[in-house]
């Protein structure tokens, strides 16, 4: 006979890499993140290079400050590693791109 699942079998198949009371801050982070250029004078960083050190830099230590070392390897794999990061980051372009964040965010 199958055996049902126990309580605790569940919890840890729904357990989160990012709590629910740092999601919007994280999104309110990415998309400063997403609209930082170098053409956008006192924003970040008036380098490319500089941006995404400055973008890395914040996301990190934010994760640290909240013990969130999943959220962080998820967000540096999938988001702000070299390669990754100019998929959609608008600093990695010379120009300002007209497209709005969701379209190019869902898309990746």
């Amino acid at each position: 006979p199958k055996q049902e699942p126990q309580s605790g079998d569940i919890e840890r198949s729904r357990r989160t890499f990012c709590p629910s009371e740092f999601r919007e801050h994280v999104i309110e982070m990415m998309e400063r993140h997403f609209c930082a250029h170098p053409l956008i004078p006192e924003y970040s960083h008036p380098s490319a290079a500089g941006i995404r050190q400055w973008a890395v830099r914040q996301i990190y230590t934010f994760c640290r400050e909240h013990d969130l070392c999943e959220l962080w390897a998820y967000l540096w794999e999938n988001w702000y590693r070299k390669g990754r990061f100019e998929l959609w980051a608008r600093s990695a372009g010379d120009k300002i791109p007209r497209l709005k964040t969701t379209m190019i965010m869902e898309s990746q």
